[in-house]
C-alpha cells in the first residue's frame, strides 16, 4: 500500500510537470500560477517524505544528508528547467527577468524549506536502523540528472561562442530555438547567424539569418527581420564600405528602410566594441542614403 501512494504521489507530481510545460497557455496567468505554487508544494512534500524514511535507514549520518540534498536539488531542478523550457513567455505583459523575479523566489523558500526539514530528519535520526537500504545506486542516478538538467541552460550559449569563435555560421544551425521558451531562445539560431555574418563580413550569411521562420507574415519573422536581418546586412554594408549591399538586400525583399545605411557609423562603433570588428572598418554612410533609387 505504501508503494502504490509513493507511485500515485510521484505520478501526480510529473502530471502537473507536464500540463505547466506542455498544455497551459503563457496568457492564463492566474491558472499557471496556481499550478505552479501547487506543483511547489507536491514537489516540497516529496522531498519531506522520501527524507523521511531515508532517515530512519541504517546508512552514515553524511550520506542521509546528501540524499537529502541532492534530492531536493532535483526536485526542484525539475520544476525549473520544465517551466523555462515551455511557452511561458510573455505572460500578460511580463517578460523573462519580470517573470523570473515572480517565481524564482517561492522556489527558493521551498527549497529551503524541504531542505531544512530534511535536515533535521536526518540529523535527529542519525542513529537509527529501522532498515537497510543501500543509496549509492540512488544517488548516482540522481546526480546524472542533476548534471543532464543543468546542461541545456548553456546549450545554445556554447554553441554561439564556438560558431563565433570559429566564424562558423554552419553551427549556428545547431542552436535549439522553441517558441516563448527561456532556455530554448527562438531567435538562437537568428543572433548566432547574424553575429556570425557581420564578423565574416558576408551577407550570403545574412541571408540565412531568419530562415528557419517559415511564415513571413508572422510577428517573429517580422521582429527577426527588423531586429536581426536588417542589422546584419547594415553593419556588413557600413564595414565593407559598399553600398551596394543595401541595395542589393532589397531588390531581394529583404524588409529594410531606403535609409538603412544612413546615420549607423555610431551604431557600428558600439557594436564593434564587443566583436572582433575593428572600430576601423566603421565607414560613415550619413547623408549617404539619398544615393540609393528603386525604380
Amino acid at each position: 500500500m505504501e508503494n502504490k501512494n509513493q507511485f500515485l504521489f510521484l505520478m501526480l507530481f510529473f502530471l502537473v510537470l507536464l500540463i505547466i510545460t506542455l498544455f497551459i497557455s503563457p496568457h492564463k496567468f492566474g491558472f499557471l500560477l496556481l499550478l505552479m505554487l501547487f506543483l511547489l508544494i507536491i514537489g516540497s512534500s516529496i522531498s519531506i517524505y522520501f527524507t523521511n524514511k531515508i532517515s530512519k535507514s541504517n546508512n552514515l549520518l553524511k550520506t542521509k544528508i546528501f540524499f537529502c540534498i541532492i534530492l531536493t536539488v532535483l526536485i526542484f531542478q525539475l520544476i525549473t528547467f520544465f517551466w523555462l523550457v515551455g511557452d511561458k513567455l510573455p505572460v500578460n505583459g511580463l517578460y523573462p527577468f519580470q517573470l523570473l523575479i515572480l517565481f524564482v523566489p517561492p522556489i527558493i523558500l521551498f527549497f529551503l524549506i524541504s531542505t531544512i526539514i530534511g535536515l533535521i530528519f536526518c540529523i535527529k535520526r542519525r542513529s537509527l536502523n529501522e532498515f537497510e537500504y543501500n543509496l549509492n545506486p540512488s544517488l548516482i542516478i540522481m546526480t546524472i540528472l542533476i548534471i543532464f538538467l543543468v546542461l541545456p541552460f548553456f546549450y545554445n550559449g556554447l554553441i554561439h561562442k564556438v560558431a563565433i569563435s570559429t566564424q562558423n555560421e554552419n553551427l549556428c544551425d545547431l542552436s535549439i530555438g522553441v517558441q516563448g521558451s527561456i532556455i530554448f531562445h527562438i531567435y538562437a539560431r537568428s543572433n548566432c547567424m547574424a553575429e556570425v555574418g557581420v564578423l565574416k563580413l558576408d551577407e550570403k550569411v545574412c541571408q540565412m539569418v531568419c530562415e528557419e521562420v517559415q511564415n513571413k507574415q508572422s510577428l517573429s519573422y517580422k521582429y527577426c527581420a527588423q531586429e536581426l536581418l536588417t542589422q546584419c546586412y547594415k553593419l556588413v554594408a557600413v564595414a565593407k564600405d559598399d553600398i551596394e549591399i543595401c541595395k542589393n538586400a532589397l531588390k531581394e525583399g529583404i524588409p529594410i528602410e531606403d535609409n538603412l545605411c544612413s546615420g549607423s557609423f555610431e551604431g557600428c562603433q558600439r557594436w564593434s566594441k564587443g566583436s572582433k570588428v575593428h572600430t576601423g572598418n566603421c565607414i560613415d554612410f550619413r547623408g549617404w542614403d539619398s544615393q540609393i533609387h528603386y525604380g
